[in-house]
């Protein structure tokens, strides 16, 4: 049997006073049209041929109360709407709501309300006890969630929007996937915060003709992603992040975006995680490092119009730059699983390293081909040798993998030049186009004197084998000119063109010149005193005897006893050659004068320069320039009789014054500090630069050699620019120091040797 639940009318009577003659006052209620009114009931009315007429107002009336002065209605007042689109009863749910009593008995299941399930039509039917908040059911009698839409898997499920054709906004399943559907390609998905109806803020938005924007609603890519830094990285919303399935470690892309596209700026920024805490990873605000547990990797950006990549950096000035440390290994082509020994390149102290695995490796240079299969032009080999134009090089620079033989059967070795050509010309050329002083040609010099060793040897023949001699040039000063013949000692001529021939000696006759000289043969000799000035000359070169005891060379009129120049040369203070003096003068590329000493014992001394006076104003060594050989000059050196030296000044006032700035100039390297208590040799040295290769904030500790002599200034600079890279000389051992001193990078110690100890003299901590 069917049953229903209406919500029936109720309403208060008048007064007793003013009901009709039959209504009666009983206890505890009041009866119309009855005598015994229930027990349950404050009215109850009984009639059998009419009912109870409530209050009728209008919708404005009804919606009316409780505005102005009319009373707001009390809870469970019931009237009766006569107009508008829902007229019925109606009755307070609050002083400020009203509720409509529905007709239930019209509803026939097009409602929901309080129903039975049999009640309710198969197309829309609520499970259970039929009560809104349990289970609904839209095309199926058994939902199994909350709302089930249809046991049919491929078919819309819901439309939101049709627009009356056959394409919808709405939602969807076909095999296997959950379809989103919107009309046409210009329609767009998206997801929102906040707000009612894409009102709110955007957040992701899929466009109809595929592309997705992520913080933009005009994708203008596949994948749009708006949320890039300013052009230094600073308000930076956090860029594309790629975490670990388990959580954090994330990986970080990041875009800088400058609107001068002309400046740099413009770049992505890539970003690996290298932190320890799964979730406390961030990218940094700016571009001064890389953020929380990450390490920055590349940037590749837009300088001044040019796409340029930064390896370890995030301002590349170069096409490709690689991380702003400058000690370190930089490319790595190939490291055959050593973690020391690779192919590649890399950065020191002030030079640019190449390097290979090992010696038996080369830096091969090629033209054309691909990777070593183009034509070789230059090979540096890993024990040193450089070929040009050949894979074996037979020397330490060679351009031929045959060793070169000399006249005596003699070639070339590992530290050799060996070079050879097949063509028209010359085999080698030097040519020096300068013209001023020292500008010369080729120099050849040996250290040994055995007879056997040879200077220069010039022959003809195959590369491989000896030769014929052409010329030789022994250490011992001998020399051997092949085209010459004969045997003993013999006259060598030159003809009109240069040619060299031998001949025999002429005969020994005698012959006495008027001015004393006697030649025998091709030996001329001085009989007794000269008669007058004697001048012996050949090819434009000439010797001097005067009568007064001058030899001159080149000279007729020679300055002094010995003397190349009829000319004075005068020092920085106007004093000049005398009598007896050496004068010489030379208008050549190259030294005026040179000594040289072949022997390696000793006491194997250069030159020695002595005066036998003391006073200050004579000059031991003076070394000047100037334009005119008899004027006046710029004094460069000066050496005064009692030891007073000057530079820059030929007037010393003290036993060193220098006019100009005076240096004191390094090793030709920084010394490199790799381990604690390194001994760091002095000797003669007063200015060692260190480089500590330590950068943990720890120092590595020096100890000092001895000095050279006492009184010895020594300067001692940090040198190497890494950070917290460091060492220390402790105040021990021959150190005497206020307090143990640790150099950085342009930090300065200046010691003292007196002896047997280092004494400080200053300390700079820069």
């Amino acid at each position: 049997m069917k049953q229903r639940y209406f919500l029936l009318a109720g309403a208060l009577a008048l007064a007793a006073a003013a009901a009709p003659a039959a209504a009666q006052a009983q206890t505890p209620g009041v009866g119309i049209g009855t005598t015994a009114p229930d027990a349950s009931a404050a009215l109850d009315i009984v009639s059998s041929d009419k009912g109870a007429l409530l209050p009728r107002l209008t919708e404005d009336a009804r919606l009316a109360m409780g505005t102005g002065a009319v009373p707001a209605p009390a809870v469970g007042l019931l009237v009766y709407q006569t107009d508008g689109a829902s007229p019925g009863f109606y009755y307070a749910a609050s002083p400020t709501a009203w509720t409509r009593l529905t007709d239930g008995a019209s509803a026939d299941g097009r409602y929901i309300q309080n129903q039975t399930a049999a009640d309710q039509p198969a197309s829309f039917r609520l499970s259970g006890d039929a009560a809104v908040g349990g289970r609904v059911g839209i095309g199926t009698t058994a939902p199994g969630t909350r709302l089930s839409i249809s046991p049919t898997l491929t078919e819309p499920k819901i439309t939101l929007y049709d627009g009356g054709g056959s394409e919808f906004y709405g939602f969807g399943v076909s095999s296997r996937q959950l379809n989103y559907h919107i009309d046409q390609r210009i329609s767009s998905h998206v997801f929102s915060v906040e707000g009612r109806n894409g009102d709110g803020i955007e957040l992701l938005r899929i466009q109809g003709n595929g592309r997705v924007g992520i913080g933009t609603p005009t994708p203008g890519a596949v994948l749009d992603v708006q949320g890039g830094a300013d052009s230094n990285g600073t308000t930076n919303p956090g860029g594309l992040a790629l975490s670990w399935r388990g959580g954090g470690y994330r990986h970080f892309l990041r875009s800088r975006h400058n609107s001068v596209l002309t400046a740099g700026g413009n770049a992505l920024d890539f970003f690996l995680n290298n932190g320890s805490d799964a979730e406390d990873s961030r990218l940094p605000s700016g571009i001064a490092g890389a953020g929380t547990g990450n390490v920055h990797v590349l940037t590749l950006e837009n300088n001044n119009g040019q796409p340029v990549a930064g390896i370890g950096t995030m301002r590349p000035l170069t096409r490709l730059s690689i991380t702003p440390s400058f000690f370190e290994p930089k490319i790595t082509l190939y490291d055959g699983g050593s973690a020391t020994n690779y192919y590649g390149l890399g950065v020191s102290s002030e030079q640019l390293n190449y390097h290979v695995s090992n010696s038996t490796s080369s830096h091969v240079f090629s033209v054309g081909g691909k990777n070593g299969d183009g034509t070789e032009l230059l090979r540096i080999q890993g024990n040193g040798r450089v070929g040009v134009g050949t894979a074996a090089p037979a020397g330490q620079l060679a351009n031929t993998s045959d060793n070169t033989v000399s006249s005596d059967g003699y070639g070339g070795n590992a530290g050799s030049l060996n070079w050879a050509t097949s063509q028209y010309g010359y085999a080698a050329q030097l040519y020096n186009g300068d013209t001023g002083g020292a500008s010369n040609g080729l120099l050849v010099k040996i250290n040994g004197t055995n007879p056997d060793a040879t200077l220069l040897d010039l022959s003809k023949g195959p590369q491989t084998s000896p030769g014929t001699r052409l010329l030789l040039v022994r250490a011992s000063g001998a020399v051997t000119v092949g085209s010459l013949a004969g045997t003993g000692t013999r006259l060598v001529t030159a003809d009109a063109n240069g040619t060299l021939t031998t001949a025999a000696l002429p005969t020994s006759e005698s012959t006495t010149a008027s001015n004393g000289l006697t030649r025998t043969g091709t030996d001329v000799r001085l009989g007794g005193p000269l008669a007058q000035d004697t001048n012996l000359g050949t090819n434009g070169y000439s010797l001097t005897l005067t009568g007064g005891g001058r030899l001159g060379l080149n000279t007729s009129a020679p300055t002094s006893l010995l003397a190349n120049t009829d000319t004075n040369i005068i020092g920085s203070d106007g004093q000049g050659v005398s009598f007896r003096s050496l004068g010489w003068s030379s208008p050549d590329g190259g030294y005026a004068a040179a000594v040289y000493n072949t022997a390696l014992g000793a006491s194997c001394n250069g030159l020695a320069v002595k005066v036998a006076g003391t006073d200050r104003f004579a000059s031991v060594l003076d070394v000047s320039s100037g334009a005119a050989q008899n004027a006046v000059g710029t004094s460069l050196l000066n050496v005064r009789a009692n030891g007073y030296v000057g530079i820059g000044t030929n007037a010393p006032g003290t036993s060193l014054d220098v006019d100009g700035a005076l240096a004191l100039r390094p090793a030709n390297a920084a010394i490199a500090i790799t381990a604690d208590d390194q001994a760091v040799p002095v000797g003669n040295r007063s200015y060692l630069r260190l480089a500590s290769n330590s950068t943990t904030g720890t120092s590595r500790t020096i100890v000092l050699g001895a000095g050279a002599q006492p009184g010895q200034l020594l300067y001692l600079e940090g040198a190497n620019t890494l950070n917290n890279a460091q060492c220390e000389l402790l105040d021990t051992g021959n150190a005497n120091l206020p307090a143990n001193r640790t150099i950085t990078y342009a930090d300065v110690l200046t010691l003292l040797w007196n002896g047997t100890q280092w004494l400080e003299v200053s300390y700079t901590n820069n």
